[in-house]
């Protein structure tokens, strides 16, 4: 696990391949949720949700990020759920 400094950034590849024909995929829809430990207050622990959508342009899915609203509170609502 890499340790980023406070000014850093870091891109991460998530390893999704596409194996075969796309023709029958015109979308995809994926959520992507970091957990972290903001220095210099490592004992605190907080959460980013982000979200791409993929679309098809030919033989090739095009992403883009989208707003994370909807899919952060299907997580808040998992979460509560599995807690209980």
């Amino acid at each position: 696990m890499k340790e980023l400094g406070p000014t850093e950034a870091m891109t991460i590849s998530c390893g999704i391949v596409v194996i075969g024909p796309i023709e029958g995929t015109e979308s995809i829809d994926m959520g992507v949720i970091i957990n972290y430990k903001p220095w210099p207050l490592s004992f605190v622990k907080k959460r980013r949700v982000f979200r791409f959508v993929a679309i098809r342009a030919g033989n090739e899915l095009n992403w883009y990020d989208q707003p994370s609203g909807d899919l952060e509170k299907a997580l808040d609502k998992f979460l509560a759920h599995r807690a209980h």
